[in-house]
């Protein structure tokens, strides 16, 4: 998100524009998990790069995700707001499955 705002401003966005490619950036990639993949974060990063560059262009050309999408508002402070409760309360089982999943591979892999 903070990719996407420099680059919105960067392209003469103000306040209200940079705030509106937040909001893109969140309906975009809001459901990327962190897995513990190592090389799969750096595939991760390459994405949201790539997602930051899209939401600033489509920004700049007036086009928005609708509030009507997701945990997406018409306010980027409640957008924010839908997006750290998804982190905080949401991902909580995630978290554990991901975890009980690279334990399982931990047991079928060691020697021994």
């Amino acid at each position: 998100m903070g990719s996407g705002a420099a680059i919105t401003w960067l392209l003469g966005g103000d306040k209200k524009v940079i705030s509106c490619c937040v909001q893109n950036m969140v309906g975009d990639v809001a459901g990327t998990i962190c897995d513990g993949a190592k090389a799969g974060c750096s595939m991760k990063v390459s994405t949201a790069a790539c997602a930051a560059v899209k939401a600033a262009l489509l920004t700049i050309s007036q086009i928005r995700v609708s509030a009507d999408d997701g945990i997406v508002t018409e306010t980027v402070d409640d957008t924010i707001e839908n997006l750290g409760k998804l982190s905080r309360e949401g991902m909580l089982e995630t978290d554990c499955q991901i975890v009980s999943i690279m334990l399982g591979k931990q047991r079928v892999t060691s020697p021994g």
